[in-house]
C-alpha cells in the first residue's frame, strides 16, 4: 500500500528497500540451514550437546540478523512510503511473497525442532530418574576415584 507519491529521485530509496529485503531473505535462508543443522543434531545418536550449543547459539545470532533486516526493510518502507505486500511493485511483491512462504517454512521447522527437544528432554529426565532410583543414597567421590556410598567404602573404576 503505497503511502505518498513516488518522486523522481526515489530510485535510490526504493534500492534500499529491494536490498534490505534481500538481505533479510538470505538470512533467512541461512537461519533455515542452521535450523536443518540443528534437527540433524537433534536426531544424532549419541546426542552431542556441545554440537547442539554451538548451533543454538549461531541460531541466536542469525535471528539477530533476520530482526536487524527487517528493522532496515520497516525503514525503507517509511522513506519510500510503501508497505508490504508491494502491490504496485512485482519484484519487491515477488521479492515479499518469497519472504512470506520461506518464513511459513522455518516456522515450521522450528516447531518440529522443538518437539524433537522435547522429546530429548523427557528421555534425559527419564535417565535421571532411573539413576536416582538406582542409588536412593547420596554417593561421594573422593580425588582419588573412590566413593563414599552411605558409611561404605567402594573404588570404581571406570575402565572396567
Amino acid at each position: 500500500m503505497r503511502l505518498t507519491a513516488p518522486k523522481a529521485g526515489d530510485k535510490t530509496i526504493m534500492d534500499n528497500l529491494t536490498l534490505a529485503l534481500r538481505q533479510l531473505d538470505q538470512a533467512l535462508d541461512k537461519l533455515g540451514q542452521i535450523l536443518q543443522a540443528e534437527y540433524q543434531l537433534l536426531m544424532a545418536v549419541p546426542l552431542q550437546p556441545v554440537a547442539l550449543q554451538g548451533v543454538t547459539h549461531d541460531k541466536s545470532q542469525q535471528l539477530s540478523a533476520v530482526a536487524y533486516y527487517d528493522a532496515l526493510r520497516q525503514r525503507a518502507e517509511v522513506n519510500c512510503g510503501l508497505r508490504a505486500p508491494y502491490a504496485c511493485h512485482p519484484d519487491l511483491d515477488d521479492l515479499w511473497a518469497l519472504i512470506q512462504a520461506r518464513t511459513r517454512d522455518l516456522h515450521e521447522l522450528n516447531q518440529r525442532n522443538g518437539v524433537s527437544l522435547e522429546a530429548q528432554m523427557a528421555h534425559v529426565r527419564s535417565l535421571i530418574s532411573a539413576i536416582k532410583a538406582l542409588a536412593p543414597q547420596q554417593m561421594f567421590y573422593c580425588a582419588d576415584g573412590a566413593s563414599h556410598h552411605g558409611m561404605r567404602l567402594q573404588n570404581l573404576d571406570i575402565n572396567a
